[in-house]
């Protein structure tokens, strides 16, 4: 929510489909477009953006957190990179601290730093839980 927050007043963002196209939220399944109407009513009107009760207790044991961390890496990212002859793989969680490997054409691109935190951290931050942070291992 912060970060769409931020975006929202830093960009002057005015509809959920300005939101979806300049943070890439919602632009999945679309089943957050809801929140995110909720959160740019509130922004535009200076009011404070409630958090919902899922959002406020959130916790996952470790295997809830790497099932669904492989879930959303086989539905959505996976797919994404193997279009451009990459891939990634899960390494290891510790905590928020999510290592993964990248493969393929992914593994050599000088854009895979920019594809692991603006396309994977945001994309696991969105559906797994909003702290995660992606590392690539070392090799």
């Amino acid at each position: 929510d912060l970060e769409i927050i931020q975006a929202i007043k830093e960009s002057n963002l005015r509809s959920v489909e300005e939101i979806t196209n300049f943070t890439k939220a919602g632009g999945g399944c679309g089943k957050c477009e809801d929140r995110l109407r909720e959160i740019l009513q509130a922004t535009v009107n200076g009011l404070p953006v409630e958090p919902r009760k899922e959002e406020k207790v959130r916790r996952m044991t470790t295997l809830q957190k790497i099932k669904k961390i492989e879930e959303v890496l086989a539905r959505e990212i996976q797919p994404t990179l193997q279009k451009d002859g990459g891939n990634i793989e899960l390494v290891d969680v510790d905590g928020d601290f999510v290592t993964v490997s990248l493969r393929g054409a992914c593994a050599s691109c000088q854009a895979s730093r920019t594809t692991l935190k603006e396309y994977v951290e945001k994309k696991l931050r969105e559906q797994v839980i909003d702290t995660l942070i992606v590392e690539e291992a070392k090799p």
